[in-house]
């Protein structure tokens, strides 16, 4: 074998091996993008649970003070939390 041959051979094989590792990369990037984008729903989803457990601690912040006034306002605190149990009630519909 010549050494033009034998070079050329070398070059082949070194061109096999980085294609070889191009492939191995772009098969890595899919599955980064895949892992980036399920990353950010989740993100999604956590921030929309973060607001409604903020609304309902105001509800319930608010509820407590009112029955803490007085007796008089336990048919309020009721009333608060029937709401508050309709309005998750609806949450979960809305999230089927």
């Amino acid at each position: 074998m010549s050494t033009a041959e034998t070079t050329i051979s070398g070059i082949r094989k070194k061109i096999e091996r980085l294609v070889a590792v191009k492939v191995e990369l772009e098969k890595e990037l899919e599955a980064a993008k895949e892992s980036y984008r399920l990353l950010e729903q989740r993100i999604g989803t956590q921030r929309k649970r973060i607001e409604e457990l903020e609304e309902k601690n105001k509800v319930l912040t608010m509820a407590k003070s009112l029955s803490d006034t007085s007796e008089g306002n336990l048919e309020s605190k009721r009333k608060i939390n029937e709401l508050v149990r309709e309005i998750d009630k609806c949450i979960a519909l809305l999230n089927k």
